[in-house]
């Protein structure tokens, strides 16, 4: 987790402060984020979102980027990260895609004696 904050705080660092790619502020217009449906990946990706956007100090509004109750992480940003079933991911879950198509290319394979 350290490590995806830390990727979180170089990407931010790349595509808000240097490149002014992004707003300062967390703006859902702006990103989207996707993870495969595992507890690992979704951890991985709340894990950079809070490098990214839940540090202190980096212009977030109490009471409109976050609440401003006394027990909440101050500087925390809830970020959605988004999930698909993986039948119908397209993206991250390409081995249903291949793993018919190697089916059929190994198939046609002819296994001799050339190589015995």
């Amino acid at each position: 987790m350290k490590q995806q904050m830390d990727l979180g705080k170089l990407l931010r660092k790349i595509y808000v402060v240097d490149n002014k790619f992004l707003s300062p502020r967390y703006s859902s217009k702006e990103v989207y984020v996707r993870a495969t449906d595992t507890n690992r990946t979704i951890v991985s990706a709340l894990s950079n979102l809070v490098g990214m956007f839940g540090q202190q100090d980096i212009g977030h509004k109490p009471d409109i980027d976050f609440p401003s109750a006394a027990d909440w992480p101050v500087g925390f940003v809830p970020v959605a990260v988004h999930t698909l079933d993986k039948p119908t991911d397209y993206v991250s879950n390409t081995c249903f895609r291949y793993c018919n198509f190697y089916g059929e290319v190994s198939a046609l394979i002819v296994v001799g004696n050339m190589f015995a």
